[in-house]
């Protein structure tokens, strides 16, 4: 289901604590930011599109690639959420550095939480038109996540990429292959 109206972003940096309200204007020109990303956005991943290397030939491998999915937020993806159940068991929370999302769709989650966090994101979808959507979004808010267009299995075989204190997924489970659940 698409969402309609707008989001924002909050960021609670170290020194002010996270029951202060944002201020207004912050509010304000996080939402026109994003709004013009997206824009943009939509732009550049039409103009990514036309460089696809991908094969045409069987290129899907068993993932769901003819149905677009949603543009929406997914807060359960957000790495912050782990702290309250922690909390609550009596255990301190995990520090995450490195984060990585399988199956980011059109890249909203993981752009926000790159943009909003010091936590350094990757992530993959096998989707190229989403996955170009994502890396338009990521270039025009300056959210410096490392967005592939990759397959699990090529993004399980690369050597360039750090150890994931958190791997987060949302829906893409049912969209894939058993091959593909077993990478």
């Amino acid at each position: 289901v698409r969402t309609s109206g707008g989001f924002f972003v909050r960021i609670a940096p170290s020194h002010r604590p996270i029951n202060q309200p944002v201020p207004s204007g912050c509010r304000r020109e996080a939402g026109q930011h994003w709004r013009s990303g997206l824009k943009w956005a939509l732009t550049e991943s039409q103009r990514l599109l036309t460089q696809s290397t991908r094969p045409m030939t069987d290129w899907t491998a068993g993932y769901v690639a003819d149905i677009g999915y949603t543009y929406g937020y997914y807060t359960e993806l957000n790495p912050a959420r782990l702290a309250l159940p922690f909390l609550n068991a009596g255990l301190v929370a995990p520090e995450i550095s490195h984060a990585c999302e399988l199956g980011f769709g059109q890249g909203l989650s993981i752009n926000l939480h790159a943009a909003a966090s010091a936590v350094s994101w990757h992530g993959t979808d096998f989707n190229p038109s989403q996955a170009a959507f994502a890396q338009a979004l990521a270039a025009a808010v300056g959210s410096d996540a490392q967005l592939f267009d990759q397959s699990f299995a090529e993004l399980a075989a690369r050597d360039d990429l750090p150890e994931f204190d958190y791997i987060g997924l949302h829906g893409i489970w049912s969209w894939i292959s058993d091959e593909n659940r077993q990478v």
